[in-house]
């Protein structure tokens, strides 16, 4: 008896040991399962992103002009957004992604979503369209640093020409920090976005994935900071591979 009663205590650490192990390998396999879902996210808006804008800007007289596009300092690119209902409201609900434009060429792209009640979405039940964004100045794109972006007060998008910016809207789009346009049905149309108490416009860092794939938050990647990651998977870096092909940085 005094025998079995001296193993008791190792044995119950065994046992705890091995109850310990369990709940970290089982943790471990889950963030490990998460980060594969994530990732498989980041791939698909990465592909989708680069997809939408090689569709624009392969019909110039019925895109993008490309003196703006040339200026922008990040450009936004959120695929298949859908409008949702909520409570008495409908409301705009997009994810997709940004990059910057940097000495070094385009920064990867940061996840972002976004909500916004303000936005001219005229599509109906279970279709969607895309949304693009173009950030006119650094002092706009560094506005992402306080970890979100909200239009308000003097910060608003502008719709954005198509073909070319005439002569009776230089002015605006020159004093322009964001342009914004939508994509239905292959195609593009310059959208304006409104925000006030009731139609906000707010783009939040998706940082789900932004950590599971850079180990950092987005307002980081849009910083150039240092990330943890040794390799980023091609897939992810598609949008910037054709930023940096067909739009090569000016300041280089």
């Amino acid at each position: 008896m005094s025998s079995n009663h001296s193993n008791r205590p190792w044995r119950l650490s065994i046992i705890g040991a091995l109850l310990l192990w369990l709940c970290w390998s089982t943790g471990t396999a889950d963030a490990q399962s998460r980060d594969v879902e994530e990732l498989k996210k980041a791939n698909q808006r990465s592909e989708s992103a680069a997809n939408i804008l090689t569709a624009i800007l392969n019909v110039p007289d019925k895109g993008i002009p490309k003196e703006l596009i040339e200026r922008a300092e990040a450009i936004a690119v959120f695929p298949h957004v859908v409008k949702a209902k909520f409570v008495l409201q409908q409301w705009t609900i997009g994810y997709g992604l940004i990059s910057r434009r940097s000495p070094r060429g385009w920064s990867l792209p940061a996840y972002y979503r976004f909500t916004g009640g303000g936005i001219e979405l005229n599509i109906a039940g279970g279709e969607s369209a895309d949304i693009v964004l173009l950030f006119m100045n650094d002092e706009t794109v560094n506005l992402f640093q306080k970890g979100r972006l909200e239009l308000k007060g003097d910060l608003k998008a502008v719709s954005g020409p198509v073909g070319e910016v005439t002569t009776d809207r230089k002015e605006e789009i020159a004093k322009s920090n964001i342009i914004s346009y939508l994509r239905s049905k292959g195609e593009l149309r310059g959208i304006s976005i409104k925000s006030d108490l009731l139609n906000g416009f707010i783009l939040n860092p998706d940082n789900n994935i932004n950590k599971a794939i850079y180990g950092v938050k987005g307002r980081d990647i849009l910083a150039g900071r240092p990330m943890a990651v040794q390799s980023t998977p091609e897939s992810v870096d598609t949008f910037t591979q054709f930023l940096n092909k067909v739009l090569p940085d000016r300041r280089r």
